[in-house]
């Protein structure tokens, strides 16, 4: 995970891990977090192919995950941290949704749906909000209008897939007023990391908050 060091990354949303259940793979995720880092995760559910989601934080960051507090989801997975910064309460929300295809039956339209439906219970969180989403589908107006309805905006403008599309997203409040910029580069596996930098006091020598990677086994 050079990726930490070079950017000085304080915390880094990783999906599609690949990390299972057991002792092993938690030892693996637990090794990938560089000394003075800490990692949390959400295996993969129920042994399946892909997905799985993870985070990895600086050791001076008080970082807990709430996803327990919310119902899972057929059509996607997604993993809620609440961080604090200076007394500040931030909500760090991870979504991955799996590629469609013929065996998995995730269809656009449901995910839309539930989506929408989740995001309203973010919406209710006390506190900043900042919600991560790797897709595997580009935006669109149904999208535009979801977020309109919830005064949220989205702010990832460059290609984040090889073949130049826009699959990963990052959408924070309007009246947050926390993300400064957001930049796309670092190729890994087949998509692009994407960084954020936010308006909030942050650990010493820590130039930035988070990044979201989609993993691919690469951890």
């Amino acid at each position: 995970m050079t990726i930490l060091y070079n950017y000085g990354t304080t915390l880094c949303l990783l999906t599609e891990i690949w990390i299972q259940s057991t002792v092993s793979d938690a030892f693996a995720l637990k090794s990938a977090a560089p000394n003075g880092y800490t990692s949390l995760n959400l295996p993969r559910p129920d042994a399946k192919r892909g997905g799985g989601l993870a985070v990895i934080h600086q050791d001076s960051i008080k970082c807990r995950d709430i996803t327990k507090n919310y119902q899972k989801c057929a059509s996607f997975e997604y993993m809620v941290i609440c961080v604090r910064l200076k007394g500040v309460s931030l909500n760090i929300c991870e979504l991955y949704r799996p590629q469609s295809s013929c065996h998995n039956g995730m269809q656009r339209s449901t995910f839309i749906d539930k989506c929408s439906q989740i995001l309203e219970s973010f919406d209710a969180l006390p506190g900043k909000l900042i919600i991560a989403v790797d897709s595997n589908i580009q935006w669109d107006k149904t999208s535009v209008f979801l977020l309109e309805y919830l005064d949220m905006m989205q702010l990832v403008v460059d290609p984040t897939h090889i073949l130049r599309y826009t699959l990963d997203y990052v959408i924070g409040r309007n009246g947050d007023n926390i993300i400064t910029d957001v930049a796309v580069n670092d190729l890994i596996s087949d998509n692009y990391a994407v960084h954020a930098y936010l308006r909030l006091a942050k650990p010493h020598n820590l130039r930035r908050l988070f990044s979201i990677v989609n993993g691919n086994r690469s951890v």
